[in-house]
């Protein structure tokens, strides 16, 4: 006998094809992300733009614990690139990872990803976020930084707001599912069943009457 495979999917259109996923997104980390994140050159070395965690505390205060992993991931674009780098990485001190980017008239934009181990040393830290940091950009040159999220797991997410911004709107609405004899999930929207699970936030209702005054 074959073993069935139950697959899930969701997406933002009823035919599943506007930001399909295979993953249920996460929750971003850090806030103020819906607005692109830019730094314009000035020949100079580490150049920083801070982006904060969501409940403005620092990393010992992330829920984290000693092996747990972060991913980081973003799309990044540079006007007029000729020359220079950035990366990001926390703003403070016992950080293990990151990614420096090169920047050429050829490699001008992207998507980067990469994953960060939490061990002791990162848990006595203090950074309270994440910070974009270039080093020799020219003047006549922009890096913007879009789509960030950093989120526990070491898998790839859709892009979501911080938990203090998010709205219903932000979630999938639709559900798709399909089963089949095989393990790997389909990448094709239309290979699953889709379902309405969420829709948008209502309107606020009337006010209701004003109660009676308290005991003096």
């Amino acid at each position: 006998g074959k073993t069935p495979y139950f697959h899930t999917a969701w997406a933002y259109s009823a035919d599943g094809t506007d930001r399909f996923t295979t993953v249920y997104p996460n929750l971003n980390l850090l806030k103020g992300t819906r607005t692109p994140i830019s730094i314009t050159g000035n020949n100079r070395s580490n150049q920083v733009a801070y982006i904060w965690f969501d409940n403005g505390k620092n990393i010992q205060n992330q829920g984290l614990s000693d092996g747990d992993i972060l991913t980081c991931e973003f799309d990044w674009e540079v006007s007029n690139p000729t020359s220079g780098s950035f990366f990001i990485q926390l703003n403070g001190p016992h950080w293990n990872g990151g990614q420096k980017i090169s920047i050429t008239s050829n490699n001008n934009r992207g998507h980067s990803k990469f994953n960060l181990e939490v061990y002791p040393g990162f848990l006595s830290g203090t950074a309270t976020g994440l910070q974009l940091r270039a080093d020799a950009l020219p003047t006549s040159s922009t890096i913007t930084i879009s789509n960030l999220i950093f989120t526990k797991g070491s898998v790839s997410t859709p892009w979501m707001p911080s938990a203090s911004e998010v709205t219903t709107e932000d979630y999938p609405k639709y559900i798709g599912q399909y089963t089949n004899y095989v393990q790997v999930d389909s990448p094709n929207p239309s290979d699953y069943t889709w379902s309405l699970i969420r829709g948008n936030d209502g309107k606020q209702g009337p006010q209701g009457e004003r109660g009676p005054q308290g005991l003096q």
